[in-house]
């Protein structure tokens, strides 16, 4: 993808986190991989709803440095990049604060994996990384520590985190993983639930190219 159609794609869906109410105010921030060294950023400070191509910050992925000539990169920049290095596969990333996932997490639930055939797939486990203040090192490595094997990751008190090998996926991901909160959510208020058995979770194995 070149330069320019990744301007394109990261603005377009940053105004769509904001029109899907996935975020609130300023927060949230969401990043493409150009190659190697190189990232695209949304800009601090500036709320997802008016983020243009023009307005995305390039950073250096080995420094987390910006680039000659850009603006301030988001505060959560190092979440980004610690992810980025810790996956290869990785090109995109959303961070933001949807309420029924960010209402789990800061009550010290994570989002159950086996509500759905969907969630199953798509999610299979997300872990909950305690409270760390915002924008730190410290919580960059947290967040590292846990994308080994899973896309998806709850920040206690905060928000989520969703990576994907294309941005367009973090941000599906990032719906699964709030549908999926809510019909928890819900399923609290009903006091009852009937979670797919491990059995059937098993047999979905392997089935994500069936999705959709």
């Amino acid at each position: 993808m070149s330069e320019e159609a990744a301007r394109q794609e990261l603005a377009s869906l940053a105004q769509l986190v904001a029109a899907k109410g996935l975020t609130d105010g300023n927060s949230g921030n969401l990043s493409i991989r150009l190659n190697e060294e190189q990232v695209l950023i949304t800009p601090a400070g500036v709320p997802k709803f008016l983020v243009t191509p023009e307005c995305l910050v390039k950073i250096h992925l080995p420094d987390g440095n910006p680039l000659a000539g850009q603006g301030k990169p988001s505060s959560e920049r190092h979440v980004h990049l610690a992810c980025y290095r810790r996956r290869s596969n990785i090109w995109g990333i959303v961070h933001s604060h949807p309420v029924y996932s960010t209402t789990l997490a800061a009550s010290g639930m994570t989002v159950p994996t086996n509500l759905t055939a969907e969630s199953a797939i798509l999610l299979r486990r997300v872990p909950l990384v305690p409270y760390i203040r915002p924008g730190t090192l410290e919580l960059a490595e947290a967040v590292a520590a846990e994308v080994h094997d899973t896309n998806a990751v709850l920040l206690a008190n905060h928000g989520v985190v969703c990576l994907g090998k294309t941005l367009k996926e973090a941000y599906c991901l990032l719906e699964t993983l709030e549908f999926t909160a809510k019909i928890a959510f819900n399923l609290q208020l009903l006091g009852r639930q009937n979670p797919l058995s491990a059995r059937q979770v098993q047999e979905l194995a392997g089935a994500y190219q069936f999705i959709g």
